[in-house]
């Protein structure tokens, strides 16, 4: 499938993919290597869910990833293999949980250095430990954090402020 408004291929598939066929999708979604932007809402019913995003770091066109968990969290060794997909200019996980704390967080900031949109809602990062890796990121012009916690934690956008280098595109910040 083709965008209209960007012509880049893309795959939208907005419905929780039930119990049983998530393995099967998962691995026909594997085969389309062409694709660029995918967005997934998924529903993880147990552990014995397939490791989804393993599934998809083979996708090594893709350059827009926006995964929602909407029952159930992905594993915190599956959430690192994300950092396989290095075109990735736009990351977005909400409802990661706990599989998304601050050593994935700062290990998807350090691999992916062509990031300008990276969005990880409800997840289980503090902002001493993630910011520093975040603000290194040159090309990033949109960081969302919003219900992680960080909301309160004293000086994490001047933080950004102090680390980025003053020559890199304008940062916005939403916590």
């Amino acid at each position: 499938m083709t965008c209209c408004s960007c012509c880049l291929p893309h795959a939208v598939i907005p419905r929780p993919i039930g119990l049983g066929s998530e393995q099967t999708y998962l691995r026909a979604v594997q085969e389309l290597q062409h694709l660029t932007r995918l967005e997934l809402t998924l529903s993880i019913a147990d552990d014995r869910e397939p490791e989804i995003c393993s599934y998809l770091s083979g996708l090594v066109n893709l350059q827009h990833l926006q995964l929602w968990f909407m029952e159930g969290e992905p594993r915190y060794q599956d959430c690192l293999s994300l950092c396989r997909l290095k075109s990735l200019t736009h990351l977005s996980l909400h409802r990661a949980e706990q599989a998304v704390g601050d050593t994935v967080a700062v290990a998807l900031a350090s691999s992916l250095p062509l990031l300008r949109h990276l969005e990880l809602s409800w997840c289980q990062i503090s902002c001493d430990t993630v910011i520093p890796a975040m603000a290194m990121l040159q090309h990033l012009t949109q960081l969302v954090l919003p219900y992680n916690g960080i909301a309160y934690v004293a000086g994490c956008v001047d933080l950004i402020k102090q680390l980025r280098d003053p020559n890199w595109p304008k940062l916005v910040v939403k916590l």
